[in-house]
């Protein structure tokens, strides 16, 4: 698992105010359908997912299927719990745990794909989002430098 420096400035300062979240949501969030749609892996939660068409077709704003899934596979929490408004670094906490989670339903899953999961975290929030490892496209996020990016990032490679 690798941070950038604001990742690790944010993650030291965790509080330990309680939030109490919807069970119901919790667990759509926590263990939700992976689809696989035309060589993507597609996050699915609630039943949300519409995909047109019965195949990818790159566009000028997605390229690629790692786009795409970059793209598809991220949440707001704060979409999904507006308690975290108030203290949006809880939202931090409860992220990655949601991608410890994701990463081992992946794993198991898709056993022979290789992920990179994200969180990533400002004032507003936390983000996640995940993406199929491809040997023929460009990653999404470029590891290899972690502190040009502005918010605080933290991601892991399965």
């Amino acid at each position: 698992m690798e941070m950038n420096t604001a990742m690790k400035e944010v993650w030291a300062f965790q509080e330990d105010n309680q939030v109490k979240l919807d069970m119901d949501v919790m667990l759509n969030v926590l263990y939700p359908e992976f689809v696989l749609w035309d060589g993507c892996i597609l996050l699915n939660i609630s039943n949300s997912l519409s995909m047109d068409g019965e195949q990818f077709i790159p566009s000028n704003t997605i390229e690629d299927r790692t786009q795409l899934e970059a793209f598809t596979n991220h949440i707001h929490l704060i979409d999904f719990f507006p308690e975290f408004e108030d203290i949006p670094n809880k939202s931090l906490q409860f992220g990655v745990s949601v991608i410890e989670i994701w990463e081992q339903r992946l794993k198991k899953q898709y056993p022979m794909e290789k992920f990179q999961l994200v969180v990533s975290y400002d004032e507003f929030g936390c983000t996640l989002r995940f993406y199929t490892l491809r040997k023929n496209e460009e990653v999404w996020l470029d590891t290899a430098d972690l502190e040009k990016y502005s918010e605080a990032l933290l991601v892991k490679e399965i």
